[in-house]
């Protein structure tokens, strides 16, 4: 992976959620815009297919994380911002297939829908990772309704609508 100069604030965690058992559908914030920076090819390891698919960052942070994280502030006490290859695997991320029928990219700040569980990492330790994850549909603004004329006669004229009929 190539270095880059992007840092992290430390003013950021305020917005950050911690997890310490498991949920099913908490709302979580996603970090950035998911895009093709984010989507993992296709792989075949050890027999066993991999479909593509898409990380996305979120604001939160597992509860067995949290001493590795304090670890890293203790590293740059005093400093507003550190480079952001340091929090790498400290953050929780969720998984959307590539090939879903419906398929939604969530972007910087947009809500998503989590399921939180219990799972077994590299070492075999049981630790809370998000299990599954959905794009919540966007809001829908509220839509003119009928006498939407008047309304825009309103503003082109000055002149007041009539009560409702």
């Amino acid at each position: 992976m190539t270095p880059t100069n992007a840092v992290f604030r430390t003013e950021w965690l305020k917005k950050y959620d911690i997890i310490d058992r498991e949920m099913n559908k908490v709302e979580l914030e996603v970090t950035s815009s998911v895009s093709e920076k984010n989507l993992i090819p296709e792989k075949t390891e050890n027999g066993k297919t991999i479909p593509a698919h898409y990380i996305v960052n979120l604001k939160a942070i597992a509860a067995d994380k949290v001493p590795d994280l304090k670890a890293l502030l203790e590293k740059h006490a005093g400093k507003a911002e550190f480079p952001i290859e340091e929090t790498k695997g400290l953050f929780l991320t969720g998984t959307l297939f590539a090939n879903a029928k419906s398929l939604e990219l969530p972007i910087k700040n947009e809500k998503v829908v989590c399921s939180i569980g219990t799972v077994e990492d590299r070492e075999g330790n049981e630790v809370l990772r998000v299990t599954s994850m959905n794009v919540r549909p966007a809001a829908k603004a509220t839509k003119l309704l009928a006498g939407f004329e008047d309304l825009f006669a309103t503003v082109s004229t000055g002149t007041e609508i009539e009560a409702s009929k």
